[in-house]
């Protein structure tokens, strides 16, 4: 049991029998387990007291989904039926990977940053100084499988966050959460489990307060909902003065006192736990990872960056729904056998001919189609396929490379030994230096050489690049999210017909001087005047 006081906002739990209030994580509650609780009228003893009227094994059998965030709700009389913890799916569904980076500029580091996204496959990129403009499409730099939210500085390249996810993951925007600083949100709505909030954020200097207020308003609006929310917060907050260990200002530091102990204020009064321990940069901590909720975490990491940053790589443990695309027949054309293909078709032909029918114009097209789907099947191979993306230029290589790479970087970690460091910033050079070659020969070389022998190739790289088509983005409709082309269609249709009325039209109008009848008018006088002299 700690001795930490319970804060406004913390769930936590009031002792039936002493009065005093434990942290849902202290008590070794999961979420599901807490949730019972507060919403039935059990009587509940804290731990100290041991004294409960549940089993012992409710706590014995507690998961790792324990919540040290909050609630103030209280439990009320007792009842004689017990609660029956719900299992949490978290143990059986993988998690998900975040990668929290300074670029830099992205454009300028494509080479390293595919060759990132190819080798670790992250679900979601929290991103700062991208160092992009509103010319510079999505498809420019991110492959097939990623999009995009991003918020770019309107006149100076030298800053701009971005939240890159996987398309198969349905993340809203949530535009009313961000206030004038460099800062993204988004939502995810998980079924069965709170929604999670993820807050990518960029503080450009150590005494931009102004950025802290922001991010201080957008946490009040956050805890103002009725619903808990899981928050997941990452950027660059360039605050170097801030010893994470034990929460305290360095003494003697350059840096904005001022503007590190409000930060540090704010996490603390909205229960946030600052992840990241080791440096980021030079010997300090300047690229945080924060969460209200430490019980979903699952690992946290800081391997090389792209740029003077190194990178933050966390692991959570809650499990997503992904909208992923079934696999999709394709035809070997190139093996299909014509002959059988010809006779077959011949005699369809001498058939269809020599019979007499009086089908329908649609049945007569049905038929047809059926019979060319027949013969497809019959006499061409095919396949199934799923869209994965790789990077032609990316060879066994160059992911030993960057392997060793990460090697020297750990290895310079450990030993702090400053050889260690040079030879490791002069591998990750090599590294870069070899990789822009490889991916500017495939262009200017492998690609234009073989356009006019395999322009498949080539128009597939060039496809890729164009303009990013959005589409219909997903629809949230009765709490539920609508991802399926199909699915949104018919919320679409509903919602037209439910807000289409038909117009009323004048009988007469006047123009020139000329009073006339409309044709919307004489068309439904002429309807009913046919319906009356049928009857």
């Amino acid at each position: 049991m700690c001795t930490e006081p319970v804060k406004f906002g913390q769930r936590a739990l009031d002792c039936d029998k002493c009065g005093a209030w434990t942290h849902s994580l202290c008590g070794e509650m999961d979420n599901d387990l807490y949730d019972e609780i507060v919403n039935t009228n059990f009587d509940w003893m804290c731990p100290i007291c041991e004294a409960t009227h549940f089993d012992s094994s409710f706590f014995s059998s507690s998961s790792d989904n324990s919540d040290p965030e909050c609630s103030t709700q209280e439990t009320g009389k007792k009842q004689s039926t017990k609660a029956k913890p719900k299992s949490s799916h978290l143990k059986t569904v993988k998690g998900f990977t975040i990668l929290n980076i300074n670029f830099q500029s992205i454009m300028n580091k494509r080479s390293e940053w595919e060759s990132l996204l190819h080798d670790i496959k992250p679900d979601f990129i929290q991103g700062t100084e991208t160092w992009l403009e509103a010319s510079i499409d999505n498809a420019e730099f991110l492959p097939e499988e990623y999009t995009a939210f991003r918020k770019d500085r309107p006149n100076d390249r030298h800053g701009g966050v971005i939240f890159v996810y996987r398309k198969d993951i349905p993340v809203i925007r949530r535009l009313d959460l961000e206030g004038d600083s460099e800062s993204i949100w988004c939502q995810l709505d998980i079924e069965g489990r709170r929604s999670l909030l993820f807050g990518t954020v960029y503080k450009p200097r150590h005494d931009d307060i102004d950025t802290v207020i922001d991010f201080k308003n957008t946490l009040e609006i956050i805890n103002s909902y009725s619903k808990l929310k899981d928050i997941i917060i990452q950027g660059d907050f360039n605050q170097p003065n801030v010893n994470w260990d034990d929460w305290s200002v360095i003494k003697d530091h350059s840096a904005s006192k001022e503007t590190a102990e409000l930060l540090m204020q704010v996490l603390q009064n909205n229960g946030l736990d600052q992840l990241v321990k080791r440096p980021t940069r030079l010997n300090s901590i300047l690229d945080l990872a924060m969460t209200n909720n430490a019980s979903i975490v699952g690992e946290v990491d800081v391997i090389p960056g792209l740029s003077d940053h190194e990178m933050v790589k966390t692991v959570w443990k809650i499990g997503l729904k992904r909208n992923r695309k079934p696999p999709r027949k394709i035809y070997l054309r190139h093996r299909a056998e014509t002959d059988k293909i010809k006779q077959d078709l011949s005699k369809f032909q001498e058939e269809y001919s020599s019979s007499k029918n009086n089908n329908s114009v649609q049945k007569k097209w049905d038929n047809f189609e059926s019979k060319i789907k027949e013969v497809m099947e019959a006499h061409i191979p095919s396949k199934m396929i799923s869209s994965r993306w790789n990077l032609p230029w990316f060879q066994r290589e160059h992911r030993r490379m960057c392997r060793k790479k990460r090697r020297l970087y750990i290895k310079a970690k450990l030993t702090g030994d400053q050889a260690h460091w040079d030879e490791y910033k002069e591998f990750k050079k090599v590294v870069r230096r070899t990789l822009n070659k490889s991916r500017r020969d495939y262009i200017n070389g492998t690609l234009a050489e073989t356009v006019k022998e395999n322009p498949k190739a080539f128009w597939s790289f060039i496809n890729k690049i164009r303009k990013e088509e959005a589409g219909v983005a997903d629809l949230k409709v009765n709490n539920k999210i609508v991802t399926s082309d199909g699915d949104k269609a018919e919320v679409l249709s509903s919602q037209f017909a439910s807000v289409y009325t038909r117009k009323r039209h004048h009988i007469f109008r006047h123009w020139g001087g000329v009073t006339y009848l409309t044709y919307h008018t004489w068309l439904s006088m002429k309807m009913v005047s046919s319906s009356n002299s049928r009857t």
